[in-house]
């Protein structure tokens, strides 16, 4: 490979220093002047010449946001009483005769079914039957 050698005239030294203070790259002012260059030469001159660019201003910090307390989350509500003869059997204990009235099921606690005997035709117990069909 044969090395350029640029001929840095005074001209186009003024010309790369106005450039480089608009905020061009390299690359972009070797591509607009009159001779063939790479972006490393006119980054040579640059560095070389001492050329700077403008400062930019800096964004400004966002202000920090005052800290505001919270009040604690109400309590969680009581379960609901659990009625007479509700078993609480899991689901994988069930059988086809259990009642499948389910209970619980919040974040806490996983469901749980009464397990009572179903009333034939029934999914549910006698007295969970008339609660889901009563109307």
């Amino acid at each position: 490979m044969r090395w350029l050698q640029v001929n840095w005239t005074p001209e186009r030294k003024t010309a790369v220093r106005e450039l480089w203070g608009k905020g061009y790259s390299a690359g972009q002012i070797a591509g607009m002047l009159d001779i063939i260059t790479t972006r490393n030469a006119v980054i040579g001159l640059v560095h070389r010449q001492g050329y700077t660019r403008p400062l930019r201003p800096k964004p400004p910090k966002p202000e920090p946001k005052p800290m505001t307390m919270k009040p604690p989350p109400p309590p969680a509500p009581p379960a609901p009483p659990i009625p007479a003869g509700f078993l609480n059997l899991p689901l994988e204990d069930l059988h086809p005769w259990n009642c499948r009235w389910p209970a619980g099921g919040d974040r806490d606690t996983p469901y749980t079914f009464c397990g009572q005997v179903a009333r034939e035709g029934s999914p549910y117990c006698h007295d969970h039957h008339r609660k889901a069909y009563s109307r």
